[in-house]
């Protein structure tokens, strides 16, 4: 798949055609704006996790689903599976993971709001 066709790079051209404020700057810069784990190559896009400002556009956007985060915070290994795993974007907080995905969403809830539950689940 060509990087151009990848969700992140769709996403992003989407909000430079909307905001006119990011027209001066080219798709990667937006993608690394709005993308936290953001991995470009010439072939391909990895990573779907939000930055802060990625979140607060997207979620204008998109419906978003909320679940709590232990107190002790999501752990290293499980935001590796996140990153390997999703196929939405998703922003984490210090309290709260948030999904744009209903059937994200879903398994989620199924898996009693349980983030280590949820992860193991999707791979």
């Amino acid at each position: 798949m060509r990087k151009t066709d990848s969700l992140q790079y769709r996403l992003c051209t989407s909000l430079k055609e909307d905001i006119k404020e990011l027209g001066r700057y080219n798709i990667d810069e937006i993608c690394y704006m709005v993308f936290k784990n953001l991995q470009l190559s010439h072939n391909s896009v990895n990573g779907l996790r939000l930055t802060p400002m990625g979140f607060k556009l997207l979620s204008k956007r998109y419906d978003t689903y909320k679940f709590p985060i232990s107190e002790t915070g999501i752990q290293k290994r499980l935001l590796i599976q996140l990153h390997r795993n999703m196929q939405w974007p998703y922003f984490i907080d210090k309290k709260f993971l948030y999904l744009f995905n209903g059937d994200d969403a879903m398994w989620m809830s199924l898996s009693g709001s349980d983030v280590e539950k949820f992860v193991k689940d999707l791979s």
